[in-house]
């Protein structure tokens, strides 16, 4: 009995393990620490989590499956490159999946997920009145992901998170300073609104031009 609760364990905490790495690599790519074309160096890695090589190579693996890493030619691995028509593709895509999942929790909007969505904006908030830009990008995600959540449709909530992921390296290039930060935060203003509204189509319009002048940021940060 005892040897088969020991073998449960071990599938339970190798995936707590995995999943430890990869919130810190994705973490790395969103503040900017890895950039596009990096190269992802395992015994790094896996000294930085006190792991062996086993689970990091798990974690690059599950991180190819989400389109943030890819594999080089000399078998290993960096933080993926696009080209920018790549790049305005997914923000699109993006775009498109805030504004249904905006829409959606415009008339779906219990109480808590309120609550929740303006605790994640304050923290926004704090952050950008700190100038503090690793604070405010995962204070940020978790604003955007407390929206789809309160979307109330797991697999459109999937579908965004997921994208989020694959831009966020190029997200952080609008990010740089007090200013940026500001910015950003009139953004979620827009979508404040929307959500306290009827999702309306003017209510739609300010957050689309919010959106947008946030893209052309990222683009003309694009070097690629």
């Amino acid at each position: 009995m005892a040897h088969q609760d020991k073998a449960r364990r071990k599938p339970v905490a190798r995936t707590a393990v995995v999943t430890t790495i990869i919130e810190g690599l994705l973490n790395d790519i969103a503040v900017g620490t890895m950039r596009p074309g990096d190269r992802i160096d395992e015994l790094a890695v896996a000294a930085r989590f006190g792991v062996s090589r086993t689970p990091v190579r798990e974690t690059i693996n599950r991180l190819i499956g989400q389109g943030v890493v890819t594999r080089t030619s000399s078998r290993g691995a960096c933080v993926v490159e696009h080209p920018r028509e790549e790049i305005a593709e997914m923000f699109e895509a993006m775009h498109e999946i805030d504004v249904i999942c905006l829409t959606l929790a415009s008339k779906r909007l219990r109480l808590l997920s309120k609550m929740q969505i303006e605790a994640a904006a304050a923290a926004c908030e704090a952050a950008a009145r700190a100038g503090d830009v690793e604070a405010y990008i995962a204070a940020n995600d978790e604003f955007h992901r407390e929206i789809y959540l309160a979307a109330g449709n797991r697999n459109i909530a999937e579908i965004a998170v997921a994208l989020r992921v694959r831009t966020a390296s190029f997200r952080r290039l609008k990010l740089t300073d007090s200013r940026d930060l500001e910015t950003s935060l009139s953004g979620h203003d827009a979508m404040m609104e929307m959500l306290e509204g009827d999702g309306g189509p003017g209510a739609i319009a300010i957050v689309r031009a919010r959106m947008a002048d946030g893209f052309r940021r990222v683009m003309n940060s694009v070097e690629i």
